[in-house]
């Protein structure tokens, strides 16, 4: 895997656009912060939420591709949406969206998190900073979920 740069960083880590060396693909590679866990509670909990995303197949939900652990370090790699943030999109807007064009992204949304909830999956952080929209205007739900129950 090669490091192309820095999509962003949050609380929890930082995302990179990486080179799939193996798949000759872009790849988003997600690599939380590490922090003193002497119990692995953390590591379990990155894994669980990594296999909870993967369970996801959806048009509107980010792709996992691998979870793992090297040389110490959590790591997991999603597909890399060609696009931009809602919140970034919103902010860039010189008008309000038109009311169709936004009844269409919330039903996207509310269909992407119907598709999760059958599948025993909720979303912690759902925000316009974990949608993306892509180049098409499709948006892609990422990020922050977790196994209900």
């Amino acid at each position: 895997m090669d490091i192309k740069g820095r999509l962003g960083k949050g609380g929890m880590g930082a995302v990179f656009l990486a080179w799939d060396n193996q798949l000759h693909r872009d790849v988003a590679l997600k690599v939380p912060h590490l922090l003193e866990d002497e119990s692995g509670e953390f590591l379990k909990r990155f894994l669980r939420e990594a296999r909870a995303a993967a369970k996801l197949h959806h048009p509107n939900v980010c792709p996992t591709h691998d979870v793992g652990v090297y040389d110490g370090q959590p790591f997991l790699t999603m597909a890399c949406i060609d696009g931009i943030s809602l919140h970034d999109h919103i902010r860039q807007r010189e008008h309000p969206f038109d009311p169709v064009e936004a009844v269409r992204i919330v039903l996207d949304l509310a269909r992407t998190l119907q598709h999760a909830h059958e599948a025993g999956v909720i979303h912690r952080d759902l925000k316009p900073r974990n949608i993306m929209l892509s180049r098409d205007g499709r948006p892609v739900v990422m990020d922050e979920v977790d196994p209900i129950g």
